[in-house]
């Protein structure tokens, strides 16, 4: 008996809860892979991820495994094989206790029950306890399953539209295929008929958080210690605890699923198919979605001729659907509509906003129409919830609605059907009818807290956050009136909303980095509702970064002296763990930063920058005392970093120094190479052809950290020697951190993601979820496909949301506890019976 023991540990692939004892079980979980999770930043928390299987194996029939070679574990013993070595080898982790069980009893007790229990060989990319699955998207150069995941949700065939459903609450029943969203639950719009997505929300509307405690501006509470704490882990559901200024920032982070981002909420920012973690942040996608199954069948009211032309006529909601070409001719159209539908319907027959608000139209409407139109005749509503339109227009009461004609209403869009159907609530109607979407009317439980505004006029109430957000919440827009919140205490006026110093005035947290200073630029070009991240730095400094080199603390004034973090640092070491090989000059001759370059392209003394010659433009050694001497010796002055250093609370990554025309400017490295144009420095074409291959303009995403390993060593020079600016942030401690070299180079799996781009298959199967082959008979060359889902999701293709709790915890402990060992077992436990639905160990802390 022979088994192959390999001298280069192969991928990992070891399938997690895979001895569940039967299909009716109660299992939440099986058949699952721990994941590390890709550490893209220097601040991010170590984690695993759990992709699990719902789909039951037994629906596959799954045949014997005559491929692989399979051991008993008593030939494994006799083999002196290690429980260690089955792990490395991609064994299930259930296989892997069994053994060492077995091991184990056959050392105490001689027993040999478990003796016959299987173990196959598998041969990458199979795993499993038969070796029944595999991986697609495994390519040669992976060194790790954390590298094959990374490529595969970095890969552009990724991108793509996939709806989820969240089931657990039914919404509008004349459209039960209708995909519901758990985004859409208490977000403070109606949109289920029956208004149960909005149904006990009012303990956020009026929720008032503990003094230790920040209040989200969804309502929802988190500990103050959370406040702007990681910019890529909000606490708060719609991310208002964080400093994030636009989506792209925030995606700076993987699509790879995390805790930190799975469980949030889109802004109106993110409405551009970028931020793909539920379904209704892919607004263009989910919109036509929502409107395909809105128009998928026929009303009660209607018959199919009517309900078939109708859409026909109007173009809804497919302006070029190729049937109606042969309906639509000359006037057959209008014909068929005269006599087969109902002198007055609602089109589409559920509501297009808040639960509530139809568009109608009349037969008359459309039969004598001599320019074609698909505007509605009508807009119709809810009489309780709507008010103070125009007072003179005619209204027309339809099917427990009055309805009006859409100038009664003073709307700025000219298109309803354009805004009303094809963008649905998200376009300007939505902000401008918001008023028929207040939820609290003549509800004393409520409107009587002091925590809340009574419109004028009306029954309705709002919470004290609501006012002045640009957004008119009562009938009269008395809530949007200097007036009415000049009228709240000061005490109330800070809770509520954001206090802008320069001005003394106050301001809506909802329009906080909207990209319009509205609080004023101060003396340090900082607007304070806009660049809040850095403005945090600005006031909030961090230890590793004092005396970096990088002025980034506003002036203090201690004793009469402005003290910055660059002051008093003559006994302070400018070269350490977390400024070597940066690619900034953090000390003033650049000795952080000496040695660090690639030898293979130029061999220079110990205690050299490398750089290119102002001169020839050719690489040259350049000694270290130099460095920031008053004469420029290389192209664009990287020898000399303080000619571009006047603006010290500049943003602008402007660090080229150039000389055109008598005039000194600084330049970013972004338009470099630009046109061929160099600021007029000699020979300048000369180093551009020789960088030809290396696109400034792309240099942030070339020189990504994640990218690192896999540039070549002129990239990599290019990549430092042309950094002037890193934005300021909060730096952390980390024992990850280490002294760097050139002559050193550290990989880590889990950090460490190929530059490489699969060739996936054209359609993605799983939301957020990995594809696997199911090979169920090997001998026919049977295969099916499944999905391991990530704790969000749940199906044959991830399409469902789970139902989920999501804990965070942060652990402060003693200075003198540091060598205590921490066991934390955290329990999910159900009041009704006092049952432990699930726990969970943390086995390191």
């Amino acid at each position: 008996m022979f088994l192959f023991l390999p001298v280069i540990i192969p991928i990992q692939i070891n399938l997690h809860l895979t001895q569940w004892i039967n299909e009716n079980d109660d299992i939440l979980q099986h058949d699952c892979l721990h994941v590390a999770v890709s550490n893209e930043f220097g601040n991010d928390p170590y984690q695993m991820i759990l992709y699990c299987m719902s789909e039951w194996p037994s629906k596959w029939n799954v045949q014997t495994n005559n491929f692989d070679k399979n051991f008993t574990f008593a030939d494994l013993s006799i083999l002196n094989v290690t429980s260690q070595q089955l792990y490395m080898w991609s064994a299930p982790m259930d296989i892997v206790e069994d053994y060492q069980f077995y091991l184990d009893q056959l050392q105490n007790s001689n027993e040999t029950s478990l003796s016959m229990q299987m173990y196959y060989n598998c041969t990458l990319p199979r795993f499993g306890p038969m070796c029944q699955y595999s991986l697609d998207m495994h390519q040669p150069n992976h060194e790790s399953l954390n590298e094959i995941l990374a490529d595969y949700y970095n890969s552009g065939s990724y991108d793509q539209f996939l709806p989820t459903c969240y089931t657990y609450l039914q919404c509008n029943p004349d459209i039960s295929s209708l995909c519901f969203d758990w985004s859409d639950i208490c977000n403070n719009i109606i949109q289920c008929i029956n208004g149960i997505d909005e149904e006990h929300c009012s303990q956020l509307e009026v929720s008032e958080c503990k003094d230790d405690e920040y209040r989200c501006i969804n309502g929802q509470c988190v500990p103050a210690i959370f406040y702007n704490d990681d910019i890529y882990a909000p606490d708060c559901l719609d991310r208002s605890d964080e400093y994030i200024i636009t989506t792209n920032e925030f995606l700076k982070i993987s699509i790879e699923p995390k805790f930190a981002n799975d469980d949030l909420l889109c802004w109106e920012s993110d409405w551009s198919n970028i931020l793909r973690y539920t379904t209704s942040c892919l607004i263009r996608d989910y919109v036509k979605y929502w409107h395909e199954l809105m128009f998928s069948s026929t009303p009660n009211s209607m018959t199919d001729i009517c309900w078939s032309t109708l859409k026909c006529y109007l173009r809804i909601p497919n302006a070029f659907d190729l049937e109606c070409f042969d309906v639509c001719q000359n006037d057959e159209c209008r014909d068929i509509i005269e006599e087969n539908c109902p002198n007055m319907f609602f089109m589409p027959p559920t509501p297009v906003l808040y639960g509530h608000i139809y568009l109608a139209y009349t037969k008359k409407y459309i039969v004598e129409q001599k320019i074609w139109t698909n505007e509605p005749e009508y807009i119709c509503y809810d009489p309780q919830l709507c008010g103070g339109f125009y007072p003179y227009g005619t209204s027309l009461p339809f099917n427990n609605t009055i309805c009006r004609h859409p100038k009664d209403f003073s709307l700025s869009s000219s298109s309803f059907i354009q805004d009303l159907i094809t963008n649905a609530f998200y376009a300007p109607v939505h902000v401008e009818l918001y008023k028929c979407n207040t939820i609290f009317r003549n509800d004393s439980t409520f409107c009587d807290k002091s925590s809340m505004y009574k419109c004028i006029n009306s029954s309705k109430c709002i919470s004290n956050y609501r006012l002045l957000d640009g957004i008119n919440d009562c009938d009269y827009g008395d809530d949007e009136q200097w007036t009415t919140f000049n009228n709240l205490s000061s005490i109330k006026k800070s809770q509520t909303h954001f206090y802008c110093s320069e001005t003394k005035t106050y301001m809506s947290r909802k329009v906080i980095g909207d990209g319009l200073c509205q609080c004023g630029v101060e003396f340090y070009q900082m607007c304070e509702d806009e660049l809040l991240s850095i403005k945090h730095v600005r006031e909030h400094i961090s230890f590793p970064s004092i005396c970096n080199g990088i002025m980034d603390l506003k002036p203090i004034n201690v004793n009469g002296q402005n003290e910055t973090d660059e002051t008093e640092c003559e006994q302070w070491s400018c070269n350490n763990s977390y400024t070597r090989c940066n690619g900034l000059w953090n000390c003033f001759d650049g000795a952080d930063e000496v040695d660090c370059y690639p030898i293979s392209l130029i061999h220079c003394p110990p205690h050299n920058h490398v750089c290119f010659s102002s001169e020839t433009t050719e690489l040259i050694c350049l000694a270290k005392d130099k460095g920031n001497n008053g004469h420029i010796d290389c192209l664009g002055a990287t020898d000399e970093p303080q000619l571009c250093n006047k603006l010290l609370y500049s943003s602008a990554d402007a660090g080229f120094y150039c000389v055109l025309e008598d005039q000194e400017f600084c330049n970013t490295r972004y338009a470099i190479c630009d046109e061929g144009i160099l600021c007029g420095v000699k020979d300048s074409e000369m180093f551009c052809n020789r960088t030809e291959s290396f696109d400034f303009a792309r240099s942030d995403e070339i020189c990504n950290e994640k990218n690192t390993p896999n540039l070549s060593d002129m990239e990599q020079l290019l990549c430092n020697l042309f950094i002037f600016l890193v934005e300021p942030k909060i730096t952390h401690f980390s024992l990850n951190q280490m002294t760097k070299s050139i002559n050193s180079p550290i990989k880590d799996n889990v950090n460490t993601v190929s530059i490489s781009r699969m060739t996936l298959e054209p359609s993605v199967r799983c939301h957020r979820g990995i594809d696997v082959r199911v090979w169920s008979d090997n001998d026919e060359d049977l295969t099916n496909r499944t999905c391991l889902c990530p704790p969000s999701y749940y199906g044959d293709t991830c399409q469902y949301q789970n139902q989920r709790v999501s804990l965070t915890i942060k652990f402060q402990a003693s200075y003198d506890s540091w060598r205590i060992p921490f066991t934390i077992i955290i329990s999910l436990i159900d009041n009704s019976d006092q049952r432990i639905m699930r726990m969970h160990p943390i086995p390191r802390c």
